[in-house]
């Protein structure tokens, strides 16, 4: 695996020719978070993340990220190690503001220590 290239640079999971999108890797090379993008205006809620859960099963990493560009859920393993949690920790959409992200956040189980950082987008 090649730690300059964003992506799993080979398949593992059980389907052929199947890979992540992008991975956030750690300084040996091996992914810490996985990205599954799919295209803008898909309703994630009404998507199974099954390709999300393969790929989290066959690697270390620990947090898998479903995303359509504008709504963002977060995967964990919170209850059960080594296996990606069926609901979310965290959901979030770019139209609605922080204070959304950060009840979310509140009410989700405290096993992994995530802090989210407010921005304001220049104006267009």
């Amino acid at each position: 695996m090649n730690p300059d290239d964003p992506t799993l640079a080979e398949s593992r999971t059980t389907k052929k020719g199947e890979k992540v999108d992008y991975a956030i890797l750690d300084s040996e090379g091996k992914p810490i978070i996985l990205l599954e993008c799919k295209t803008a205006g898909v309703d994630l809620v009404k998507l199974t993340p099954s390709q999300l859960y393969r790929y989290f099963s066959v690697t270390d990493a620990r947090f898998g990220v479903l995303t359509n560009g504008i709504d963002y859920r977060f995967f964990s393993d919170l209850e059960q190690p080594n296996k990606m949690d069926t609901r979310p920790f965290l959901e979030f959409s770019m139209l609605k503001g922080p204070r959304t992200w950060r009840s979310s956040l509140r009410n989700s189980p405290r096993k992994h220590s995530i802090s989210i950082a407010s921005c304001q987008m220049p104006a267009s």
